[in-house]
């Protein structure tokens, strides 16, 4: 109900503006609403990338191959934005067909009345993300790192990377490292989008359906700690942190030829026009925890072996919430 409310407020001001000014004016004017139907995204799970801290206070530089696992999974979730649907839960058209070969829908009196109940996001998750990193300790207590990684899922490659500064610091027992950076990542998708253009005596309705990829930039924050025993055959490291997310976001561009098929677009296009988007973010929020340790292989590599530990609060009335990712990393030291 309070979803039903809010798209009420937002299509309804616009729309009285148009009574009150265009339908007794010249210029004609046309609100436009874009809502969310159904999205498919694919794309791996955005993690940040983890950098132990040294012994020695000499700058250095850090090459990191790294790929993680997870077992192959669907997230489904709620996004805000789909339109009122029937008591059926379909959102319910009538058809009008032109003389000259054009096609319009439009909204059947009456019909969608209800609030969408149902999950209109599904995720796809990649179950193998590899990747390479690169790190370069400028002083004694500052760093830069980026990084490359690649994931696929039902046939479908995306790229990605990440960007940032680090502040570190090391005693005789542990060393300290706070990252902070961006995450770029392409996104894949399949959407379904509905667009319904109001103007002074009509309205019409006017189906999307897109495939392509975005991409996307997102914040994460990184506290990292581990031991820094020279002599040790095993040293340990913590990883904790925050990452965001972005699924969707794209622009309806295709027409659904399942609606129109040979037929061509009619709609009453206005000198003027006011869009309103009311598609709801699709934003996972993640508190990570990587425990792991790593052993030495000589004097300037290590391995190291974790468990990612990834816990969302972003996506709403999501089918799961946690993920577990182990992972595995080379650093070769320079």
């Amino acid at each position: 109900m309070k979803e039903l409310i809010r798209i009420f407020t937002k299509v309804s001001l616009p729309i009285l503006f148009i009574q009150l000014t265009s339908c007794v004016s010249t210029e004609s004017v046309t609100v436009t609403t874009i809502h969310l139907q159904e999205a498919t995204v694919s794309g791996p799970i955005n993690q940040a990338p983890i950098h132990l801290t040294k012994e020695t206070d000499t700058p250095f530089f850090t090459v990191s191959p790294r790929f993680s696992y997870t077992k192959s999974q669907q997230v489904n979730a709620y996004v805000s934005g789909h339109t009122p649907v029937n008591s059926e839960g379909v959102f319910q058209v009538d058809t009008v067909f032109y003389t000259d070969g054009s096609i319009s829908f439009n909204q059947a009196n009456g019909a969608n009345i209800y609030e969408y109940n149902g999950k209109n996001l599904t995720w796809d998750i990649a179950s193998v993300t590899a990747g390479i990193d690169f790190d370069a300790r400028i002083t004694k207590s500052f760093a830069a790192f980026a990084g490359v990684n690649y994931s696929s899922t039902n046939n479908r490659n995306v790229w990605g990377g990440n960007v940032g500064l680090a502040v570190l610091m090391n005693t005789n027992i542990i060393g300290l490292r706070l990252d902070a950076g961006l995450h770029v990542q392409e996104i894949a998708y399949d959407a379904y989008t509905v667009e319904i253009i109001q103007t002074c005596n009509n309205e019409y309705v006017v189906f999307y359906h897109d495939l392509g990829k975005s991409t996307h930039w997102d914040p994460f924050l990184n506290l990292t700690i581990n031991t820094v025993s020279p002599n040790a055959f095993v040293n340990f490291f913590l990883n904790l942190g925050y990452t965001q997310q972005t699924l969707v976001g794209f622009t309806p561009e295709d027409k659904d030829e399942t609606y129109y098929g040979e037929y061509r677009i009619f709609y009453f296009e206005g000198h003027r026009e006011i869009v309103e988007d009311l598609r709801g973010e699709a934003t996972a929020s993640y508190l990570n925890l990587t425990p792991g340790l790593f052993f030495r292989l000589g004097q300037s590599s290590r391995i190291l072996l974790g468990v990612r530990f990834y816990f969302d609060n972003g996506l709403d009335d999501s089918t799961s919430s946690s993920f577990i990712l182990p992972m595995m990393q080379v650093d070769f030291m320079f």
